[in-house]
């Protein structure tokens, strides 16, 4: 599946608890592996050490702090799919020349409808 990679600007946190109440907006923050320096970067690599830092809250702990950001999203929340998205999020890094801030990806969940949509947010440095 082919994804379109937008530069976002998120001008506020986006705050999430593990306790917080269903709401149908999940986030879980991912490590990956694959930097300027991987060559041949392994399928696996793209998203690592998964820590569900639960739904939308308010009074929330955790966050997808506000900043500039690669992002991606797609409708199929399948494993590979959400793969294959982070691999074609990092090439269109490479190639748009976006230098990551760190090594961080975030995942968010949204329910739409009948459907639950996933959207990969990947922090960059602005340019100004």
């Amino acid at each position: 599946m082919t994804y379109e990679v937008k530069k976002l600007r998120l001008f506020q946190p986006l705050f999430y608890s593990p306790d917080g109440d269903k709401c149908g907006d999940e986030m879980t923050r991912f490590t990956t592996r694959v930097n300027k320096r991987t060559m041949h970067p392994h399928t696996e690599d793209y998203l690592t050490e998964p820590v569900f830092c639960g739904s939308a809250s308010a009074n929330g702990t955790e966050q997808i702090p506000a900043g500039t950001y690669a992002f991606i999203q797609g409708t199929s929340c399948k494993p590979q799919e959400v793969i294959a998205a982070a691999e074609q999020l990092w090439l269109e890094c490479v190639w748009e020349e976006y230098e990551p801030v760190n090594e961080i990806l975030y995942l968010r969940k949204l329910d739409h409808g009948d459907e639950t949509i996933f959207q990969l947010f990947r922090e960059i440095k602005a340019i100004p």
